[in-house]
C-alpha cells in the first residue's frame, strides 16, 4: 500500500507473527527454495496481472471507543477506474434498495502492488517456514530502507509460486499510529486480497478496522448504466 493511496485503514493490525520454524535467536540462513521464491516473487510484482473488471463483495466491521459498525458491500469496478460501491447491509440488517455511490479510483489500494517489498527499499531476512491459512509459506523479516510513514515489516510467500500470502504493515501519521496485516489468495489468475486489518492509536482511543473480500468475478465489460446508475450522483 503505497503512502497516499487513503485506505479506509488509517489504522493498524495488530501484532499477527509469522510463527517461524526456527529456534529462538537462531535466525536460519536462506535456504535455495526460499531465495528461490523470493525472487519469484520480485518477479511476480514487476509483472503483475490485474483484472480490467471486477466485481467482488466485501465485509467490514469498524470498532472505536464508543461503537461498533459492520457492513456488507458490491462493487463494480471497470478498467478505467470506474467504481461503483453498494451497501447491501449495514449491523447485520439488509439495505433495500442498496445505498450507492459512484467514484473514480484511478490506482485499488488493494491490490499486491501497492504492499511490495522492492529490493531495492528493503533489506530482507529469511526467518524460517511459517502456516498461513493451513498453506506452508516462507517467512522473511523486512526492513525499510529509508525511513518512511508506511512500512512492511513481515512478508510470508507461497513455496514454488513467489505469491505473497501475508504481509505485516506499520503505519505512521500525525493523526494515527498504528499497524496492520492484508492476506492475498490466487483467484483465476490474479493475486488479490482476502481480507486485510489494521488498528490505530489516536490519542488514548483505539480504532479498528477489518475488511473481507468475497465473489470474486471478471466480466469482459461493465455496461455505464450500471457503473453509473440513474439518480446517482458521482462522490
Amino acid at each position: 500500500m503505497r503512502v497516499g493511496t487513503g485506505l479506509a485503514l488509517a489504522f493498524v493490525i495488530a501484532h499477527w507473527a509469522f510463527a517461524p520454524s526456527a529456534a529462538a535467536g537462531a535466525a536460519p540462513s536462506p535456504g535455495a527454495a526460499a531465495a528461490k521464491a523470493l525472487a519469484q516473487y520480485h518477479a511476480l510484482m514487476s509483472a503483475l496481472q490485474k483484472p480490467a473488471n471486477m466485481v467482488f463483495t466485501y465485509s467490514e466491521v469498524r470498532t472505536g471507543p464508543t461503537r461498533i459498525v459492520s457492513g456488507v458491500h458490491r462493487v463494480y469496478r471497470d478498467k478505467d477506474g470506474n467504481q461503483r460501491n453498494d451497501t447491501i447491509a449495514i449491523d447485520d440488517s439488509p439495505v433495500r434498495p442498496p445505498e450507492t455511490q459512484t467514484f473514480v479510483r484511478a490506482i485499488w489500494p488493494y491490490f499486491p502492488d501497492q504492499f511490495d517489498v522492492p529490493a531495492t527499499d528493503y533489506d530482507t531476512t529469511f526467518v524460517g517456514t511459517a502456516t498461513v491459512n493451513g498453506h506452508k509459506a516462507f517467512a522473511f523479516k523486512t526492513n525499510r530502507i529509508s525511513p518512511a510513514e508506511f512500512a512492511i515489516t513481515e512478508l510470508a510467500i507461497e513455496p514454488g509460486t513467489g505469491m505473497p500470502v501475508r504481509e505485516l504493515f506499520t503505519v505512521e501519521t500525525r493523526d494515527c499510529d498504528g499497524s496492520g496485516q492484508i492476506e492475498f489468495t490466487q483467484v483465476g489468475q490474479y493475486v488479490l486480497p482476502s481480507s486485510v486489518s489494521a488498528q490505530c492509536t489516536m490519542g488514548s482511543d483505539e480504532f479498528k478496522h477489518v475488511i473481507k473480500f468475497s465473489d470474486y468475478s471478471f466480466p469482459a465489460a461493465i455496461p455505464q448504466e450500471v457503473l453509473h446508475p440513474a439518480g446517482v450522483s458521482a462522490g
